[in-house]
Parts: C-alpha cells; sequence; structure tokens
C-alpha cells in the first residue's frame, strides 16, 4: 500500500476534519466558530501532511534493506 493508502485516505480525512469542524461549531460560541473550525481542519491537513512524509521516509528505508 504505502504512500497509495494516504494519498487515498488524505481527501477522506479533510472531509470528516470539515464535518467535525461544521459539527463543533455548533457547541462553540459563535464569534469564535469559524476560528475553531479553521483551526481544527489545519490540524488535519498538518497531521496528513506530517505522517505522509513518515511513511515515505520509512518505505525509502524499507527499499535500501530490501
Amino acid at each position: 500500500m504505502g504512500s497509495g493508502a494516504i494519498a487515498i485516505s488524505l481527501p477522506f480525512s479533510c472531509i470528516l476534519g470539515l464535518l467535525a469542524s461544521m459539527t463543533a461549531t455548533t457547541m462553540v460560541q459563535r464569534r469564535y466558530a469559524w476560528v475553531y473550525a479553521v483551526s481544527q481542519f489545519a490540524l488535519v491537513v498538518l497531521f496528513a501532511h506530517v505522517f505522509y512524509s513518515l511513511v515515505s521516509y520509512a518505505s525509502g528505508q524499507i527499499n535500501k534493506i530490501l
């Protein structure tokens, strides 16, 4: 699977992050709703980027070993 699995799962994680943000906006004060939603969405994108980098690095190391 490797990086192909992350490329497939990234859009789904972004959509889930967006849905979670939209759900969470009903639970915070209206003044801070978009700040909260944007920060959650940014965290999803950040974690996806970090994990993509880790998987690509790990697959490179595995290929060197094999």
